[in-house]
């Protein structure tokens, strides 16, 4: 994910897209913020390229609503782990991991709500725009 964004940001294509997109498709891609948007990411990303798999990749980023819903709070925020909040980031200790909301979680959450939204073709309407990372 982190190379196809540099990638994004210096006008060059990833390389072998379907490769990739095969990839992602077949990993298990439940777990935190992090697997969910990089997966979702890196699937947007390639199929901007090509065409291949388009409507499984549309099929997986609509499954994935359930999951990302999974990690909403009371607050509507979202936090990282579906139970908890995000406890470490990049090794630092960030929290308890309490059971509530946490940027982390809600910043890679939305982003991802926003990838599923162009896989889909709802972020027009909803006035909703792909952010740069």
């Amino acid at each position: 994910m982190k190379i196809l964004t540099a990638y994004n940001l210096i006008g060059k294509p990833a390389r072998h897209a379907e490769h990739l997109i095969d990839f992602c498709l077949e990993t298990d891609s439940s777990g935190d913020g992090c697997r969910n948007v990089n997966i979702l990411y890196v699937l947007y990303r390639c199929s901007r390229q090509t065409s291949y798999r388009i409507n499984d990749i549309k099929a997986f980023a609509e499954k994935k609503l359930p999951v990302i819903k999974s990690h909403r709070k009371k607050d509507g925020a979202f936090s990282f782990f579906p139970d908890k909040a995000g406890t470490h980031y990049y090794g630092a200790t960030v929290s308890r991991g309490s059971p509530e909301s946490d940027i982390h979680g809600t910043h890679l959450l939305v982003w991802a709500l926003t990838i599923i939204g162009e896989l889909l073709g709802f972020n027009k309407e909803l006035g909703w725009k792909m952010p740069i990372t």
